[in-house]
């Protein structure tokens, strides 16, 4: 087999390649969509396959403090953007470019000149399937009235907890921070990356109620997004970096997981009855 062309990934911290992380394509190789394909570089041609972000909850609310069983909220809080989302969308640095236009010449053309270079702001929205009990429901109901106002009076239930702190006075009582990375296919390297603070519900769950006895029951989605003021670039990705190589993938293989469960339960052997003992039974009639 022939070797790779030890040009094919891209020196670190070279051109374009600064400040990412993990093998970068060398785009100097050539392509396949010219007159005829190389085969020599077709390992060069590989696709990126897009992979989901993980979500790192970086700070809660500092207002939990303020309410009853506050580790038991940042504890949830973790799961629900860690481990619970179905989905997560709206993040986005895409750069936009505009121009200023004016004629150019009688025949049509327009002259364009650069003006300005904006980022898109990022706006995540995460999507929940709802568990037994509405828990889901239960706790970004609860957020949104306790730290942001009770529809009633618009005013933060966790007031009347009598406390001494700035009650909503400043985000960090009432919002929370996430780091989104979005991984290779390896979980090893650090594609992109989003630091997002000042993060509150846009809107709570979805608390609604209909009849209809000829439709089959269905799951329950909830779909919240979140203010954000976020961060991006080299800084975060380095950011994003540590949380991979953290999140070590090391003697971590499913595939030799121990089974859950080990025993028969009691109740279950106490049977005479099933498999085994049928033949034990066999067994004992053999002359």
């Amino acid at each position: 087999m022939a070797k790779k062309d030890p040009n094919t990934i891209l020196p670190s911290n070279i051109a374009y390649a600064k400040g990412l992380t993990g093998p970068v394509t060398n785009l100097a190789l050539p392509g396949q969509m010219g007159y005829a394909p190389n085969l020599a570089y077709y390992h060069a041609y590989a696709d990126y396959t897009k992979r989901p972000v993980i979500a790192f909850l970086m700070e809660a609310p500092a207002g939990f403090q303020d309410l009853d069983h506050p580790d038991d909220r940042v504890a949830a809080l973790k799961n629900l953007i860690e481990v619970y989302p179905r989905s997560i969308s709206g993040l986005d640095q895409s750069l936009e470019v505009e121009y200023t236009s004016t004629p150019f010449g009688g025949a049509g053309e327009e002259m364009e000149t650069l003006a300005k270079v904006k980022r898109n702001r990022s706006q995540p929205s995460f999507e929940w399937v709802e568990k037994i009990g509405t828990p889901v429901k239960a706790f970004w109901q609860d957020y949104i009235i306790q730290l942001l106002g009770n529809p009633d009076t618009n005013v933060p239930a966790v007031v009347s907890q009598g406390r001494s702190t700035p009650y909503g006075l400043y985000p960090d009582y009432t919002a929370f921070s996430v780091l989104f990375v979005e991984p290779d296919p390896t979980q090893k390297f650090c594609i992109e990356a989003w630091l997002c603070t000042n993060m509150m519900p846009r809107q709570g769950p979805r608390i609604e109620g209909s009849r209809d006895i000829t439709e089959t029951p269905a799951n329950l989605t909830h779909t919240i997004g979140f203010t954000c003021l976020q961060q991006v670039g080299n800084g975060v990705r380095k950011l994003g970096q540590s949380f991979l190589d953290a999140a070590n993938q090391t003697g971590i293989d499913p595939n030799n997981r121990r089974a859950w469960l080990q025993e028969v339960e009691a109740d279950v052997k106490a049977q005479d009855t099933g498999y085994v003992n049928n033949m034990n039974t066999v067994r004992n009639e053999t002359v």
